[in-house]
């Protein structure tokens, strides 16, 4: 499996089978990333070729994502949002991005605290249908799994959240 960074600067979100919540990032036919979803969505499991991941949702009032390794204890990554703000993604290492989101144009974004769009992604989805949507890399981040990720898994539980689903 290539690296996202290897494969290019722009994807598909594929969701091949309606009847799973297993979602594969594609370069071209190439996957490159994959999201399988728990049933109730708020918990996934997320793989790259820099390795898995677990992220859960947390909180309604005050919601949060949190991202680990897989089996692991060491948050990598925190997202929080509010009423009043879209959402800060807080690395491990310092580094955060700001969650912009459009949901009735299906458009959300990473921007990064210069406020340079990093990565974006659009939504492709029907009631009933598959869930797809697709990412383009503006930016350069060594970040970017974490950043495509976490950015679609938020865009499912939107769409959860507005019945989208």
């Amino acid at each position: 499996m290539k690296t996202i960074s290897e494969a290019g600067k722009h994807f598909d979100w594929i969701h091949p089978d309606p009847d799973r919540s297993v979602y594969e990032l594609r370069s071209g036919e190439e996957i490159v990333a994959s999201l399988a979803c728990e049933s109730s969505i708020d918990s996934a499991t997320a793989e790259t070729s820099g390795g898995a991941f677990e992220l859960k949702r947390f909180g309604y009032a005050n919601p949060h994502v949190l991202v680990r390794k897989k089996g692991g204890e060491k948050e990598e990554a925190r997202f929080d949002s509010s009423e009043t703000e879209p959402g800060l993604l807080k690395l491990a290492n310092g580094r955060q991005f700001h969650w912009e989101g459009h949901l009735w144009r299906a458009e959300w974004a990473w921007n990064a605290t210069s406020g340079d769009r990093v990565v974006s992604f659009k939504r492709d989805f029907e009631v009933g249908e598959k869930h797809e949507g697709s990412v383009e890399v503006h930016g350069e981040s060594p970040h970017l799994d974490l950043l495509i990720l976490v950015g679609w898994y938020l865009i499912l539980i939107a769409a959860t959240s507005s019945g989208g689903e």
